[in-house]
């Protein structure tokens, strides 16, 4: 059965409220372009009338739609100062993460001001989602896309003439379109908002060239209609370039923080040959919860999405190859919990609005800091814990670098080496092992960090179990050890002033510092992250802080034990002769005690050691049941630290 276009609906809901009445703007077909540029296919003047944009003119008026249409009492913040711009015929430039009510933004704008509001969206996905949302409040929106029959695309411009929808959603394509044109031509059109305006920017992570036409578009109009761009990812520059492309006049710039509290954030180093299963085995794990596995590419798309079938996992396939009905289709059987998992590219994501999304799997490395933001901002939009797990591992760059390198229509190469630039960028996201990986976002998107010790629910900040973080596990530093962890900064920054340190000691070594809270020598070194060079500028003042909770003016220095070079050679050509995997993903180190090489003790030699990995760090255990096999190194049943192992 046809479903019933939006524009279609919304007839049967408008009754007699359709057409506006009184005098509208017209179209002056002979008006030149003001810019120099050729002459458009048509100029619109937009004329001012009581019936336009004087119509529910306040704010707070704007609240009185805000409350009776949308059932809101008021604004957020970020949603009043956005608000208050436009109903002062102000442009709008904002930047707020997702769930954050940018759509409010407009429609309540929409509403109070009158006329039609022509709303700029990427995605037919997110039209269709809106409109459906604004039929059920009672008011009168539609979309025109090519989804819909070419019958019915007429029946909407013709009903879009009489004036009678409050907000209209197009693509960007549209715009150029004279069918379109001439169906607007005698519309009161205050208001132009351009949604997912970061596809706007050659930096964004999805540039689209169709969006640079939007400020050709609005200077068609003799009256300039108000502008306001809306995005939940834009760094400054990102943010620069929208605000230039669109020729925004003075605009009010909100950014909102990017820090979602409620996610967690975990990056697993994972060949690609082992992701079908894991993904599998999560899907299977967590079958009462709905999440969505992203992929880079289409044919991994497809390859996730078989394995999950086979296995039985309820899951829709979703990228751009597929035609619009089994889009369509894949879509609503997401949406509605017919298929709680969705398996696609980025081409699924903006606008998508599912609240219960408990987890988002990255099955390979996204193509930039931006779109892995957008893909995990799916996550958790009703408020709740949820996860983000990256898998990754070095091959994935070379993917994104081919990916850049091939490009798209109309890309050069300055274009070609920004996206290359941003894969690199993202390489070194999920190499670091060390920073807060929300601190390292929110840098990125130039908003400063809190100085709290880290965020407690990213793989660098928490104990991950097999690399991952469970939102419902994460914990922050509570205030005391947020305290402890301010005053080891301080000592340790003097320490590294005094002796000329390159600054060996990490901050999540800092911040297992403040959880264990080591005594002596043996519990430092036991610390996460703890190296003995680290140990051994930093150690006496670390402890010195810990034990009496301020900053002493001087310490003795520790005795550091003797390690035998024997060993740590011995160490050192066995993992080498594990190959170069083996190599990038153990670092043994040794922790403490003393020892001639060959002592024993009960089998082990006395040294504990502690291993981790370097930028592979799911290749770690394997690496290390490889060293217990050939007896380099030993685990006592129950005991969590390994000891190097020295057959005399």
């Amino acid at each position: 059965m046809r479903r019933v276009g939006a524009g279609e609906r919304s007839a049967n809901r408008s009754g007699s409220e359709g057409a506006k009445k009184g005098k509208l703007p017209y179209l002056r077909k002979d008006a030149s372009d003001r810019k120099g540029r050729p002459e458009p296919a048509a100029t619109i003047t937009l004329q001012t009338n009581k019936h336009g944009r004087e119509h529910m003119a306040t704010f707070e008026q704007a609240k009185e739609v805000l409350k009776r249409c949308f059932g809101h009492d008021g604004f957020r913040p970020e949603q009043e100062r956005a608000v208050k711009a436009i109903m002062g015929k102000r442009d709008v430039l904002a930047v707020m993460s997702t769930g954050a009510g940018k759509s409010l933004i407009y429609q309540v704008p929409a509403v109070a001001l009158g006329g039609t509001t022509i709303v700029v969206s990427p995605l037919v996905s997110l039209m269709s989602d809106q409109v459906g949302k604004l039929l059920d409040l009672g008011l009168h929106p539609a979309f025109l896309n090519n989804t819909l029959s070419l019958r019915a695309q007429e029946r909407v411009r013709n009903r879009i003439k009489s004036g009678e929808f409050q907000i209209l959603y197009v693509t960007p394509e549209r715009l150029s379109s004279p069918a379109f044109l001439s169906a607007i031509e005698n519309l009161t059109i205050p208001l132009v908002a351009v949604d997912e305006a970061h596809c706007i920017s050659e930096w964004g992570h999805d540039f689209r060239s169709d969006y640079r036409e939007i400020s050709a578009f609005i200077e068609r109009f003799d009256q300039r209609p108000t502008v306001v761009a809306l995005t939940a990812t834009a760094t400054p520059r990102v943010r620069k370039d929208i605000a230039r492309s669109l020729c925004l006049q003075n605009p009010l710039e909100i950014v909102s923080s990017f820090d979602r509290a409620n996610l967690s954030l975990s990056v697993v180093h994972m060949p690609h040959d082992e992701r079908e299963s894991w993904c599998v085995r999560t899907a299977r794990s967590r079958e009462s919860e709905c999440g969505i596995f992203y992929c880079v590419t289409i044919s991994e798309t497809e390859r996730i999405h078989d394995a999950l079938k086979r296995a039985g996992v309820p899951a829709a396939l979703y990228h751009g190859k597929l035609d619009n009905d089994a889009k369509k289709a894949a879509q609503e059987a997401f949406m509605s919990g017919q298929a709680p998992v969705m398996v696609a590219t980025s081409a699924f994501g903006m606008g998508i609005d599912k609240p219960d999304v408990r987890y988002v799997v990255c099955c390979g490395m996204p193509l930039s800091i931006e779109s892995y933001y957008q893909q995990i901002g799916r996550a958790g939009r009703d408020g709740k814990p949820a996860d983000t797990i990256m898998l990754w591992d070095e091959q994935d760059l070379q993917t994104a670098l081919f990916m850049a390198e091939a490009g798209g229509e109309g890309q050069n190469d300055p274009q070609r080496s920004r996206q290359k630039g941003l894969a690199f960028d993202m390489r070194d996201f999920c190499r670091d092992e060390d920073t807060c990986r929300r601190d390292r976002i929110l840098r990125y998107f130039g908003e400063k960090p809190p100085d709290d010790g880290g965020c407690g629910r990213c793989d660098n900040c928490a104990v991950p179990i097999d690399g991952i973080v469970r939102a419902e596990d994460a914990r922050p530093l509570t205030d005391s050890e947020r305290d402890l962890f301010a005053s080891l900064k301080s000592a340790c920054a003097a320490v590294a002033d005094r002796s000329g340190s390159d600054g060996t000691l990490t901050e999540r070594a800092l911040r297992g510092i403040c959880r264990k809270r080591p005594g002596n020598l043996e519990q430092l070194l036991k610390v996460d992250g703890m190296t003995a060079k680290a140990a051994q500028t930093y150690g006496a003042q670390i402890l010195a802080v810990v034990e009496t909770g301020g900053i002493p003016a001087s310490v003795k220095p520790l005795e550091m034990p003797d390690v035998p070079e024997e060993l740590s050679d011995a160490l050192v050509a066995t993992i080498r002769a594990l190959g170069s995997e083996a190599r990038r993903a153990v670092v043994l180190k040794v922790a403490c005690g003393k020892s001639e090489p060959g002592a024993k003790a009960n089998g082990y030699e006395s040294l504990p050691c502690w291993g981790s990995a370097g930028p592979d760090r799911s290749k770690a255990k394997h690496a290390l049941d490889a060293l217990i096999a050939c007896e380099i190194v030993g685990q006592k049943p129950g005991e969590k630290r390994l000891c190097v192992m020295v057959r005399g």
